[in-house]
């Protein structure tokens, strides 16, 4: 992932090597020959189930990280970014205190900025358990980084095309959680969708969470530093 990565893209890489462990027990079980063994879906299935797990994850710490490099390099809520501070100022004036967000006493607008996320999380309308490409874009927009998915493209992928794989990637995780395995040892049901889940599909899924990763933290790094001068994850 480069020599400069966030925090989290570190626990990402480390968090990810379980994946990378399923799919040797799945070259240890079945072999490396041709032909599919429904036997070892099991792994394969688990492996995009944690796969999305830890994306999840990341995305989630990224955006800690973020609102904490923007406080924690900002001495002047007025240098804050145009969207971010219209943010928060509708936030507070919708609030029982109907306090203008740059008037508050002291550092607290920092301590505002930092509890935020985790309630924007925590709000009905969000739901995080699905980590598909709309969901990060708003995840980010409310750290302060806007249009997060148009760093998500590479060599034939543009952000689109990246968006959508994604939220394929993230549709198949919830069909796995959602219908269940079939008892080990016995053969999936015909017509049980994402029951039969081949190790391609496990390959192309990782290198397409790599890429958003990597693209992600470049993406995020380039925008805080212009924010704030700092390079957020330098050495």
């Amino acid at each position: 992932m480069g020599h400069f990565e966030s925090r989290a893209a570190a626990s990402y890489a480390e968090s990810s090597k379980d994946v990378a462990q399923l799919l040797a027990f799945h070259e240890q079980i079945g072999g490396t020959g041709p032909g599919r063994r429904w036997y070892v879906s099991v792994l394969n299935r688990s492996a995009i189930v944690l796969l999305c797990a830890v994306w999840e994850a990341y995305c989630e710490d990224l955006a800690d990280e973020v609102l904490r490099h923007i406080v924690n390099s900002t001495s002047d809520p007025s240098k804050l970014p145009q969207a971010l501070r219209k943010q928060v100022a509708k936030e507070l004036r919708e609030s029982p205190h109907e306090l203008s967000p740059w008037q508050l006493a002291s550092d607290s607008w920092k301590t505002h900025l930092l509890t935020r996320l985790s309630d924007f999380t925590r709000r009905r309308n969000f739901d995080w358990n699905n980590p598909r490409a709309a969901n990060v874009q708003s995840l980010f927009e409310r750290a302060g980084i806007p249009n997060i998915t148009d760093a998500w493209s590479w060599q034939r992928t543009s952000g689109r095309k990246a968006s959508d794989r994604l939220d394929r990637l993230v549709a198949l995780r919830g069909d796995i959680a959602h219908r269940g395995d079939p008892p080990i040892g016995s053969r999936p049901r015909r017509g049980l969708r994402g029951a039969d889940v081949e190790k391609v599909t496990v390959l192309r899924a990782v290198y397409l969470v790599n890429t958003l990763v990597e693209k992600t933290d470049a993406k995020v790094a380039r925008e805080l530093k212009r924010m704030t001068g700092v390079d957020p994850w330098a050495g």
